[in-house]
């Protein structure tokens, strides 16, 4: 609920202070989440990941009175090749909750970045000069725009 996205957007903000890693974009969905990370130092997502899993682990097994894991297995990760590949990558994590079956706008989803990139309020943990350096604000958000009505897919 929107007392977990809370709570998990929390814990992404502390464990980046902690961690060597930068966050470009982000959407959390009910049963996953995306992060597009841009790490410092080679393995400093590994820290990353797990101090965020285990903090929201802990977090809803107490909330929920469950115990063990709550994720299925480790995270999925791939390395960006090109901005290109970067940029198409953004697009489908800003895009993922018009791909579920609600069908919703992305321009409306608080629990992602995107809307971060569409207005001026900074959040002071999105790195969008990533993106930025690739593409202008404007043609970014119309790039995103453009890729919703593709069926995007990371393979």
């Amino acid at each position: 609920d929107g007392r977990d996205f809370i709570r998990f957007t929390r814990y992404l903000r502390d464990s980046l202070k902690r961690n060597q890693v930068d966050l470009l974009c982000y959407c959390l969905m009910s049963n996953h989440f995306h992060l597009l990370v841009f790490q410092s130092h080679k393995k400093s997502i590994e820290p990353f990941m797990r101090s965020l899993g285990t903090k929201y682990a802990t977090y809803f097994n107490h909330r929920y009175d469950r115990v063990g894991h709550l994720f299925q297995g480790t995270y999925r990760a791939r390395i960006i090749k090109n901005d290109a590949d970067l940029l198409y990558t953004s697009a489908y994590i800003h895009n993922n909750p018009q791909n579920g079956k609600s069908r919703i706008n992305p321009k409306k989803y608080c629990y992602s970045s995107f809307p971060s990139y569409l207005e001026n309020d900074d959040y002071d943990f999105i790195a969008k000069d990533h993106l930025y350096k690739i593409l202008q604000k404007t043609a970014y958000i119309k790039y995103v725009d453009e890729k919703r009505k593709e069926r995007l897919d990371l393979g």
